[in-house]
């Protein structure tokens, strides 16, 4: 019955398409069907079937090393990157950073109406800090910004070395009277940015001192793995520059933003400022300077300040 019905909806169509059809679906049954004998019989074999897993087993051994070694390397070479990585910055810092001291940067950004406030505070706090015999720190200086972001002090902290750092923190951090300080304080801050710092070898903090005038924070990002290409080329610089200004200190970052070297120049007035720049460029070396050192860094910033009464250096 269903062939005489198969018949009768196909008799406009020719036996050939018929035949062709009818051989596809014989060819992908004969397909269909050997796959499935190969399947089976490498389902009956258990002896197969443990010998490709164990072969697949083995490959896949062999193979993972060799990844593992493409992607991370194996672990002689990772231990011998790290070594020469560590001698690195040990050597790094040795050549370019005095090391006795450690210097932090603590910039507050002030709320406007809180800014008198805040000066009181912490012309009676700053001085006790630096005065407590158990505080291994002196206060370098304490300055407000006027050109370049406004409401913003930066204070500069003179710790012996990291251990002294170190101690130092442990004791204000057990102190009711500088937790009490740091009370008062926060509330009066909208920020707080913090690094830690050491001095180039060549160029040493001055001492305190009164010198009156303005203050230029100059503040550099330099190319990762630059700074100490850059620090070659300015000691050279700075011996320029030391004729027409006075320079405070130089330093470079360690914690905080990376990469970041900052300086400090004094000069009387705006007018003396100026006056001084322009006159470097008469002198030998300093356009050499300039022209080799601009490359090496990403972004500068220059703000003016003036020291708050109590700075030691002021």
């Amino acid at each position: 019955m269903k062939r005489s019905l198969f018949t009768a909806a196909n008799a406009g169509r020719t036996l050939p398409r018929i035949h062709v059809r009818t051989n596809l679906a014989t060819r992908t049954t004969g397909c269909e069907l050997t796959s499935r004998r190969a399947y089976a019989s490498k389902a009956i074999d258990p002896a197969s079937s443990s010998t490709t897993t164990a072969s697949s087993a083995t490959t896949s051994e062999k193979k993972a090393p060799f990844i593992h070694r493409f992607l991370h390397g194996n672990q002689e070479a990772q231990e011998e990157i790290e070594a020469a990585v560590q001698e690195r910055e040990t050597n790094f810092s040795q050549k370019i950073a005095r090391g006795k001291y450690v210097h932090e940067f603590m910039v507050h950004s002030v709320k406007p109406e809180c800014v008198k406030k805040y000066l009181d505070l912490i012309r009676v706090a700053y001085p006790r800090i630096a005065e407590n015999p158990l505080h291994e720190v002196h206060h370098v200086c304490s300055m407000q910004h006027f050109v370049g972001s406004a409401f913003t002090f930066t204070h500069i902290w003179e710790y012996k070395g990291y251990a002294g750092y170190d101690r130092t923190m442990e004791i204000a951090r057990k102190s009711e009277d500088y937790l009490s300080f740091r009370g008062e304080l926060e509330p009066l801050l909208l920020s707080q940015h913090t690094s830690l710092n050491q001095e180039f070898a060549f160029w040493n903090t001055i001492p305190p001192q009164t010198l009156g005038g303005i203050f230029e924070k100059r503040t550099y990002t330099v190319v990762p793995g630059k700074l100490l290409e850059w620090e070659k080329h300015w000691q050279q610089g700075l011996q320029a520059r030391r004729q027409v200004m006075t320079p405070v200190g130089a330093w470079f970052s360690q914690l905080g933003e990376l990469n970041t070297v900052t300086h400090i120049w004094q000069f009387d007035s705006f007018a003396d400022r100026k006056a001084a720049r322009d006159k470097c460029w008469e002198i030998d070396g300093w356009a050499d300077t300039v022209h080799k050192t601009v490359p090496l860094v990403v972004k500068m910033k220059a703000e003016i300040m003036k020291a708050c009464d109590f700075s030691p250096i002021r």
